[in-house]
């Protein structure tokens, strides 16, 4: 990965609310997911398994 490094904002930014002028910083939202039927504890298990596969790389800890 190139660039500057990624620091957490200090700034609140909640999942659904649209963006203004307000909004002018960083984000520290890297994921987020609505299903549309309950999932049972397996698939819970193998989406956490997944993402931290992803994110691990990318110094991205959940």
């Amino acid at each position: 990965m190139t660039g500057a490094p990624r620091f957490p904002s200090l700034g609140y930014f909640r999942i659904g609310s649209g963006y203004s002028t307000a909004f002018a910083g960083a984000c520290d939202i890297a994921f987020a997911a609505i299903a549309s039927v309950a999932h049972t504890e397996d698939q819970i298990k193998a989406n956490a398994a997944a993402l931290q596969a992803y994110f691990d790389p990318r110094s991205i800890f959940i």
